[in-house]
């Protein structure tokens, strides 16, 4: 019989489980913004839309990762772009949150965490009492064995009140059994209304582009003010604020002609930086089309080609969690919700990682009309964070 540990939360490569990731940073915003980079690239290989919590898949595995050790902490590091070793990653995961949370007048953005674990299980006090202190994640005992379906209902219930019933089911029927011994949760949620809405009777059909050759005609909202702009190595990038100006969506819109591909192989974390740095105030008009998606991602196949590798095997260690360890991760499954309107937005997510055991001004103004795929991203502007990141091939979907 299995036994199972589950959290819940948040180019071509370079490296994979024969080669070594590039060294991390110990600033944890700085971490899940070049996790968010390499991520987007092993989940964008293919096109179509894309769209997924960056901050709940590091959240879910910066809470693992407190109970690794040896290669299979090294790994995560590396991966995860945390400084090796570094003993203080938990209070810097602890202060951020404290960041994104802080009380917002305007805007709702929740993260939370939780860890759900099997009655009378043998977890060590000090690696559930870093959970508690710096993820806020309580311990609430469940009874895995006696009723291992009545313990999922039970997280889920807390996953969808956590989302507002955005992210329903997570833990699908049959994945968690009688060998289940933990859940470690995490769940983003978000609500935002912009700075500037968008009039609604300015709403039109219009033409999106998904190629030069193919076209569908989806509603585009339309406004006029001021705002973040800026036009950069092929590309222009638009900051729009939501109210009380804590956040704003960042949207990166290749010049005409060049392809989204194009752009997309020349990302970097330092692309990405620039990007967010670059919107400077400018009158512009813009034309985005309303959007809903929801997506959800396996993301084992993708964190091995990263460079996490042992953690998936008998040789992983997370002797931190449990004395002799034991325990390997079996699957990271994550899911998304977006919906942007003329009012504003909302975005949730959560992710499961399943463990097993073993034995200036212009005057003229700027124009960005989002008629043709493009990248988005919605930040906490104080620590730079990003929560969510995608891509917009074709609205409709």
């Amino acid at each position: 019989m299995k036994t199972r540990i589950l959290g819940l939360a948040l180019l071509p490569f370079l490296y994979s489980c024969s080669g070594a990731a590039s060294g991390g940073s110990s600033d944890s915003a700085a971490s899940v913004n070049a996790f968010a980079v390499d991520l987007y690239a092993r989940l964008g290989d293919g096109g179509g839309n894309l769209f997924f919590s960056p901050a709940s898949i590091a959240y879910a595995l910066a809470m693992t990762r407190t109970g690794a050790r040896g290669t299979t902490a090294t790994e995560m590091d590396r991966v995860l772009h945390f400084a090796a070793d570094d003993p203080q990653l938990a209070a810097s995961f602890g202060r951020l949150m404290g960041q994104l949370t802080a009380d917002q007048e305007f805007a709702t953005l929740r993260l939370a965490n939780r860890l759900y674990g099997q009655t009378g299980f043998g977890f060590r006090p000090e690696f559930l009492g870093d959970l508690e202190r710096h993820f806020g994640a309580g311990l609430q005992q469940l009874d895995f064995r006696a009723d291992p379906d009545a313990a999922r209902g039970v997280i889920n219930a807390w996953v969808e009140e956590q989302t507002a019933d955005r992210i329903k089911d997570l833990l699908a029927s049959g994945s968690l059994d009688a060998g289940t011994r933990l859940v470690l949760v995490n769940a983003v949620y978000f609500l935002g209304t912009w700075q500037k809405p968008f009039p609604v009777d300015a709403t039109a059909d219009a033409p999106f582009h998904r190629t030069p050759a193919d076209r569908v005609t989806v509603p585009f909202m339309h406004v006029t003010g001021h705002f973040g702009f800026a036009g950069t190595a092929g590309v222009s990038v638009l900051s729009l604020p939501y109210k009380g100006g804590d956040l704003d969506m960042v949207l990166v819109l290749p010049d005409e002609g060049t392809p989204l591909a194009e752009v997309e192989a020349r990302l970097d974390a330092a692309t990405l930086a620039a990007w967010l740095a670059a919107p400077a105030p400018a009158e512009v008009i813009v034309a985005l089309p309303r959007l809903r998606l929801e997506t959800t991602f396996d993301l084992r196949a993708e964190l091995e080609a990263l460079g996490l590798c042992q953690a998936f095997t008998g040789e992983a260690d997370f002797s931190g969690m449990v004395p002799g360890g034991g325990l390997a991760i079996d699957e990271v499954v994550h899911k998304a919700f977006l919906d942007v309107d003329e009012k504003g937005t909302e975005a949730a997510a959560a992710t499961a990682v399943e463990m097993r055991a073993t034995s200036a001004m212009p005057a003229r103004p700027k124009v960005f009309n989002a008629n043709r795929p493009f990248i988005l991203a919605i930040r906490h502007i104080e620590t730079g964070a990003v929560l969510f990141l995608g891509r917009v091939a074709d609205p409709r979907r």
